[in-house]
């Protein structure tokens, strides 16, 4: 990845794979059932700032894998570029949504 610092209030993360695996070997796609979506966080953008100027600090860091709305988002490189407070939690790497 060619490094790159988002937008003030942006959050670029890579989406987990939902490709899953039969005992074949044969990979397909799984059917999304909800309105979220998984991933890591590869670079955040200057803090969004409220109406009196303080910037409002996000609760996650780069490398964490954290849950988020699916909403329409910008790709660049492979990487979804989505507003920072679209991310809803912090999650185990472990941790299945949906499926």
């Amino acid at each position: 990845m060619t490094h790159f610092i988002p937008n003030r209030g942006k959050v670029a993360i890579k989406e987990d794979e939902l490709a899953t695996q039969t005992e074949s070997g044969i990979y397909y796609q799984e059917k999304r059932g909800n309105n979220f979506s998984t991933g890591v966080v590869m670079a955040i953008g200057l803090p969004v700032m409220n109406n009196k100027g303080v910037e409002l600090p996000v609760s996650y860091k780069e490398g964490d894998r954290v849950l988020i709305e699916q909403v329409v988002w910008h790709h660049v490189e492979n990487y979804m570029i989505i507003d920072q407070e679209k991310v809803i939690a912090v999650i185990p790497k472990d941790t299945k949504i949906g499926r």
